[in-house]
């Protein structure tokens, strides 16, 4: 059953982040403020790094699910859980720091 619903959600978690990877990208390359910040572009391949470590995961497990929990699946599960701390930490330097995706209001 485990092995089953960690294919599921690794497998839904590659499908989102796909999904938010385009999102990222077209924002990253249509807002000039947002290109030229070194974390904008850290957090950008970053989150690559990451996806693609959680699509490998995924396809790793699809033939037998069971079977690849030991060593590979902790193994690649571990790194992409780093890959999320590392784009996180970017991507709240970009809202915090540069104040990316907030409206400041007028007083």
């Amino acid at each position: 059953f485990w092995a089953r619903m960690s294919l599921w959600l690794i497998g839904v978690g590659t499908v989102m982040g796909i999904l938010a990877a385009v999102t990222g990208a077209v924002e990253l390359l249509w807002e000039r403020d947002v290109r030229l910040l070194t974390p904008g572009w850290s957090h950008f391949v970053s989150a690559m790094v990451m996806l693609s470590i959680a699509a490998a995961n995924w396809m790793l497990r699809l033939s037998s699910p069971p079977e690849f929990i030991v060593y590979w699946g902790l193994y690649t599960s571990a790194l992409t859980a780093a890959m999320v701390a590392v784009a996180g930490w970017m991507g709240g330097k970009l809202v915090f720091e540069h104040q990316v995706g907030i409206e400041l209001e007028d007083d």
